[in-house]
């Protein structure tokens, strides 16, 4: 049999550099016949949830949220206040099952601010501005760690501070906005100045 060319058993392929290898058609008859040997579903695994403790550290509060001995094949969450109450929510992504959402219900005390972003001399979303609340500073980004997507601006859990706030936008066309007195528990649209 020459190699490079099929014809016989087993198949050689052969590569420019000259490295031969070798497939055998009895061991792999057709490959598509064994994809559910190689599904994710597999590898369930705990969840896991982490609550900041306002000192800069977090705590694990698996156990109080329900999520306590729960195995599930997750790979993706989007964040966002699905409910507009301020809190921030999770869809999660469970392979070989529908998407699961997670409402926050946690006391509903403190007080927030989402700053959405309009570009419009930078990028329609403001990717990559940086926006400062109080001591607070957030880059506008949607990316959310593994396999996962958010855009639903920036949250700032500003506690028990009543406001008004300050709001600072450092857009990537280098632009730099101000925003005086604005009232807290809301969502607030910043537009570029053109």
């Amino acid at each position: 049999m020459q190699p490079g060319k099929r014809g016989g058993d087993p198949v050689r392929l052969l590569f420019e550099w000259g490295f031969t290898m070798s497939v055998s058609s009895q061991l792999f008859p057709d490959l598509n016949d064994r994809i559910g040997d190689f599904e994710a579903l597999e590898f369930r695994q705990p969840n896991s949830l982490f609550l900041n403790d306002g000192h800069g550290r977090f705590r694990d509060a698996t156990s109080d949220a329900g999520l306590a001995g729960t195995l599930a094949p997750h790979r993706g969450c989007g964040i966002a206040d699905f409910n507009a109450d301020g809190r921030l929510d999770l869809v999660v992504v469970s392979l070989g099952s529908a998407a699961e959402l997670w409402q926050n219900d946690s006391s509903p005390s403190s007080r927030w601010l989402i700053v959405r972003l309009i570009g419009t001399k930078s990028n329609r979303d403001g990717i990559g501005a940086r926006v400062l609340v109080g001591s607070q500073v957030r880059t506008m980004t949607t990316a959310m760690g593994y396999a996962s997507s958010s855009h639903a601006g920036l949250h700032f859990g500003l506690g028990s501070q009543a406001g008004p706030v300050r709001v600072e936008v450092q857009w990537p066309s280098g632009v730099k906005q101000t925003l005086e007195n604005i009232e807290v528990n809301r969502v607030l649209d910043v537009v570029e100045p053109k």
